[in-house]
């Protein structure tokens, strides 16, 4: 007999796909939270003596990636609750999170990402705006006067900003 026919009077099940795909994607971001916690113990060292600027790094990509999931499973939940897949109570749990956890996480996110990027724009077209000298052109300030007009090296001294040497020397009396 065949294995696939319906009998008369039960309803025909459908296999969970889109139910174990939420499910995937849950346990990868969380695998992937794991492990980057992971590797940030381990670099801790080297995050910390290079300014922290790993911690953001890491927390800012897993904050997109748990946008992303979230959306992605928002999704697949809602086709699985569409379809009538088992797992209903569940399904509706986790749409309901994920629903929650995008909309507290998306705007803000797309919020800063075009403020970063109205922040690049203003600066690309500030620096495009300020003249710039030749790259082959030096101030008369840097060349020595002891640099003969043979010498096909330009000799470069530090030109230092008044800023800098008092700082240098507030430094120096401690």
């Amino acid at each position: 007999m065949n294995q696939h026919s319906v009998t008369p009077g039960t309803p025909a099940t459908r296999a969970p796909v889109f139910f174990w795909i939420t499910v995937a994607l849950l346990a990868m971001l969380l695998l992937g939270g794991a492990g980057a916690a992971l590797l940030l113990v381990l670099e801790a060292g080297n995050i910390n003596r290079s300014g922290g600027w790993g911690w953001l790094l890491v927390a800012c990509i897993y904050v997109v990636a748990t946008t992303v999931v979230c959306s992605v499973c928002v999704v697949c939940t809602a086709v699985s609750l569409f379809r009538r897949e088992p797992h209903r109570r569940l399904s509706i749990a986790i749409l309901i999170i994920s629903c929650l956890v995008v909309s507290a996480v998306g705007p803000s996110l797309i919020r800063t990402v075009n403020s970063l990027r109205r922040e690049h724009d203003r600066t690309t077209r500030t620096s495009e705006g300020t003249p710039r000298p030749p790259a082959d052109s030096l101030p008369p300030g840097t060349i020595p006067p002891a640099t003969h007009k043979s010498s096909s090296a330009a000799v470069i001294r530090d030109v230092e900003n008044p800023q800098i040497l008092e700082l240098k020397s507030k430094l120096w009396e401690w």
